[in-house]
C-alpha cells in the first residue's frame, strides 16, 4: 500500500523525515536510533551535493511501516513482523534474496525455495543457493536413484548411496552379507549401519528381514 507521505532529503540541508498522515506506530519508538542510522548510511549522498531524493514509506493494512522506497523505485529498507506485529527483521534493499520469495537470505530457512532446508543441504554437501541440477530438489546427490528431496522427506541420507552398508559408495552383494548377519545376529550394527537409509532401507526405525527383503531387491532389479 502506498501513501502520500513523502519527505525529500535537500541537498545542504540536515536530512529530514516526515511522516504526515498518522502518527507512529507504537513499535517506532523502540527502533528511531537504528533506523536512523540506517537511512543515513543508504542515503549519506545526498548530503554531498547529489540530486535531491524522495523517500516514500509504504504501510500494511494494520499501518506497520513495510518498505521504504527511494524514488519511487528502489526499495531501501524494508521491515517483516510476525503473527503478533512483532519485529522478525530489518533488511537493507540489497540484502540478498535468491529465491526471489521477499525475505533476505538471512532470515529465510530455505534461500533457493527447493523444498530443502538450508541447514539440511549444508549438513549433506549441497549448495544451498542452488535449486538446479543435482544440488535441487529434483537432483540425486548420492546418484542411488532417489531425488534430493525425497530422501529429505523420508528422513534419508542425502548424500549416502541408499542400502551402502559396506561404504564403497555402491549396492552390492557385500552390502546384502552385511545385512543379513546383522539381521540374524550375527554382528552388530554400526551407528552409520542403522541409520535411515542405510542399513534401514525401508526408513521404519529397524534393521529387520523387511529391510533385507528390500535391499535384495534392489540389487536384483
Amino acid at each position: 500500500m502506498r501513501r502520500d507521505a513523502h519527505s525529500r532529503l535537500g541537498v545542504s540541508a540536515p536530512t529530514l523525515l516526515r511522516r504526515s498522515v498518522h502518527s507512529p506506530p507504537l513499535w517506532w519508538a523502540v527502533f528511531p536510533g537504528a533506523v536512523l542510522l540506517v537511512c543515513a548510511t543508504l542515503f549519506s549522498s545526498a548530503s554531498r551535493g547529489s540530486s535531491p531524493s524522495i523517500l516514500e514509506y509504504q504501510y500494511d493494512d494494520l499501518n506497520r511501516l513495510v518498505q521504504v522506497v527511494l524514488n519511487d523505485q528502489v526499495t531501501a529498507i524494508r521491515y517483516r513482523y510476525d503473527e503478533v506485529s512483532n519485529i522478525e527483521w530489518i533488511a537493507t534493499g540489497d540484502s540478498p534474496d535468491t529465491d526471489g520469495d521477499g525475505i533476505p537470505n538471512f532470515a529465510d530457512h530455505d534461500d533457493d525455495d527447493d523444498g530443502i532446508p538450508d541447514v539440511v543441504e549444508i549438513a549433506a554437501g549441497l549448495d544451498a543457493l542452488d535449486a538446479a541440477g543435482p544440488m535441487g530438489a529434483a537432483g540425486d546427490l548420492d546418484n542411488d536413484g532417489i531425488t534430493n528431496l525425497d530422501e529429505y522427506l523420508q528422513g534419508s541420507d542425502i548424500n549416502h548411496y541408499h542400502g551402502d552398508l559396506d561404504g564403497d559408495d555402491d549396492l552390492d552383494l557385500g552390502d546384502i552379507v552385511v545385512l543379513k548377519r546383522i539381521v540374524f545376529g550375527q554382528a552388530v550394527a554400526t551407528p552409520e549401519q542403522a541409520e535411515s537409509g542405510h542399513g534401514d532401507v525401508n526408513m521404519d526405525g529397524y534393521l529387520d528381514v523387511g529391510d533385507l527383503v528390500i535391499l535384495k531387491g534392489l540389487y536384483f532389479e
